[in-house]
C-alpha cells in the first residue's frame, strides 16, 4: 500500500465502475469511503421517515395517578360515632 510504488497510469487502465471504486488508488479508496458514508446517511434518513409513530398512551395506561385522586377516608372515623 505504498504510494511511491503506484503507477500513474494505473487509473487509466480501469473502465466503468472499477475506474471510480478501485482499491489500488487513493482516489478509488476515497470514493469507496464516500459511498459508504452516503449509504449510511440515506439509510438513516429513510429509517427516520418510515418509522411508525406510537400513539400516545392515556395517563391511566402509563400508570400515572389521576388528576384528582379520591379523598382518603380515615378508617377510625367510623368507630368514633
Amino acid at each position: 500500500m505504498s504510494h511511491e510504488n503506484q503507477d500513474p497510469n494505473l487509473e487509466s487502465q480501469f473502465t466503468g465502475f472499477r475506474k471510480h471504486f478501485n482499491s489500488e488508488t487513493i482516489r478509488g479508496r476515497a470514493n469507496v469511503a464516500k459511498a459508504t458514508y452516503a449509504f449510511l446517511a440515506v439509510y438513516y434518513i429513510y429509517h427516520r421517515m418510515t418509522k411508525k409513530k406510537e400513539p400516545e398512551k392515556s395517563t391511566e395506561e402509563k400508570g400515572c395517578l389521576p388528576q384528582d385522586p379520591p379523598p382518603i377516608q380515615d378508617p377510625c372515623a367510623d368507630e368514633a360515632l
